[in-house]
């Protein structure tokens, strides 16, 4: 319960619960509160500013393993907002900021802290919220590891329930525990088969990285639908951007997408200069027309040094060139 609403007679399905709730509403109200009593069958809570009424009575329920609220005094008097809060500890602070955590990989102590007295209200010490930052990625870590052991169920799942999507996980030859560690996943969808046979003749394919603690890459392939839109065609989690992993992945598509001998003479693929795409495709795509991102293409002419915006429009009129005079006319600039 992150912003609890509490009443008399409102049930946990455990102490813990219970708790949990307490912090959460002392966090949000900027209130310090104490526990004077909390055995197996009570849980007294006041606020430690002296002659403040504030007070929750939590009574286990008889023969239950719930827990109700049994009194309770909503208002706080005399207590302001406490900014340096005992209640404040690392743990806490790592559930209520994992998601953020996980999102914002690259904060510094010092920026989380800030962010946290901004959104929260309270300070933090460097050592708290390094512990805080600390046990929040061990908690998504953690989630990661569950959810790969989890990828075979998914399939299954998949297979069961959508059986005309394509779900393939490659395993490596090596061995963890005595199993089969994961290597690569590929997904198309049922959906993604018969759009793709509305779609333009043309397909998208480019990598990113996986920020996260196991690494790898997502390919992903998309095309152009009758709206001119960007329709997702198939993706795959693999371990690089190598000639190995883009010819598995392009062997899967091709099938998928039954793109036929006659099929490629009529496609154009569009991609960057990634190394391992260009012997992928000669060997799994041959017949198919390849042609370069015009904005990858600039940043690596940036990266050689070539720049400016006068260099920047030529080769953009190069490229939406419609005729042989005016594509000379623009390499005639870039050369110049």
């Amino acid at each position: 319960m992150q912003s609890p609403k509490f009443y008399v007679g409102l049930t946990f399905v455990s102490k813990q619960e219970f708790r949990d709730a307490v912090y959460n509403h002392a966090f949000n109200n900027g209130k310090e509160l104490k526990f004077i009593r909390n055995d197996k069958n009570r849980v007294y809570v006041r606020c430690r500013q002296t002659g403040c009424p504030f007070r929750i009575n939590a009574w286990k329920v008889k023969n239950a393993m719930t827990w109700r609220i049994a009194s309770y005094h909503e208002e706080h008097e005399g207590c302001g907002w406490v900014y340096e809060n005992s209640m404040v500890k690392s743990t806490r602070v790592a559930k209520r900021w994992v998601k953020e955590i996980g999102h914002h990989v690259t904060w510094t102590t010092a920026e989380f802290r800030k962010k946290v007295k901004v959104d929260e209200g309270f300070e933090l010490s460097s050592k708290q919220a390094y512990r805080a930052m600390k046990k929040a990625k061990a908690i998504l870590d953690g989630e990661a590891e569950e959810s790969f052991r989890k990828i075979w169920d998914y399939c299954l799942e998949i297979d069961k329930t959508n059986p005309n999507t394509s779900c393939h996980v490659k395993k490596t030859e090596l061995l963890y525990d005595g199993k089969p560690r994961f290597l690569r996943m590929y997904f198309c969808w049922e959906a993604s088969k018969e759009g793709y046979k509305f779609c333009r003749k043309l397909i998208g394919v480019d990598g990113c990285h996986l920020k996260t603690k196991f690494g790898g890459q997502l390919l992903i392939a998309v095309g152009i639908d009758g709206n001119d839109s960007i329709f997702p065609l198939v993706y795959a989690i693999v371990e690089g951007e190598t000639k190995d992993s883009w010819s598995w992945f392009f062997t899967l598509l091709k099938k998928d997408l039954q793109i036929t001998v006659e099929a490629q003479q009529q496609l154009t693929f569009i991609s960057d200069k990634q190394k391992g795409l260009l012997p992928a495709f000669q060997e799994v795509l041959p017949n198919a027309s390849h042609r370069f991102c015009v904005r990858h293409l600039h940043g690596n002419m940036k990266l050689a040094g070539f720049l400016g915006k006068a260099m920047k429009d030529a080769l953009w009129a190069a490229a939406k060139a419609t005729t042989v005079n005016s594509f000379s006319d623009a390499m005639t600039e870039i050369k110049d």
